[in-house]
């Protein structure tokens, strides 16, 4: 038999490799999948963190490049545990903006077998929902503060730690 703090630790590795293997790559529930694991995130965050009204983007904007973020990972990392991607999104490039541009850049689809095209209706390799809010947030920069991704990263860091607290 098993003793309590080794099943305790199983379910957490279970638990932990669970994120990118819920979506469904390719097929018409990607995003929607996508979106349902940004949301349980936002949805862990703001149940600790009661929030004040005043941040400075709205739940949906960082859903919205959690959701692409996730995408990306999905498609071009190939650890597919939420430890490695919760990593690699809260201390991956360093600035906003090399993410912004990996995302834009990577190929999603390198034998082009999806037929995606980007917003000119040109074949592209680059997955349209992933472009769509890389591009949105590289040319809508903040006069001020914190940077959508930065923002962001701030969730993703809570999530490690809720990981890291459930493994003790």
């Amino acid at each position: 038999m098993y003793a309590l703090s080794d099943l305790v630790q199983r379910y957490n590795l279970y638990m932990m490799t669970l994120m990118l293997y819920d979506i469904r790559i390719a097929t018409p529930y990607e995003i929607d999948d996508a979106k349902q694991i940004a949301r349980d995130i936002l949805n862990q965050y703001n149940q600790v963190h009661r929030l004040t009204g005043r941040e400075p983007y709205s739940q949906a904007s960082i859903c919205a490049i959690i959701t692409a973020t996730l995408l990306h990972a999905a498609y071009v990392h190939w650890n597919k545990t939420s430890y490695s991607f919760n990593k690699w999104f809260a201390s991956g490039p360093n600035a906003a903006d090399q993410l912004l541009t990996e995302m834009l850049t990577a190929h999603h689809d390198p034998t082009s077998i999806y037929a995606w095209v980007d917003h000119l209706n040109r074949p592209t390799q680059t997955h349209p929902y992933v472009s769509k809010i890389a591009q949105h947030n590289l040319r809508h920069k903040p006069y001020g503060g914190d940077s959508l991704v930065n923002y962001a990263k701030r969730y993703i860091e809570f999530e490690i730690q809720q990981h890291a607290l459930q493994a003790v």
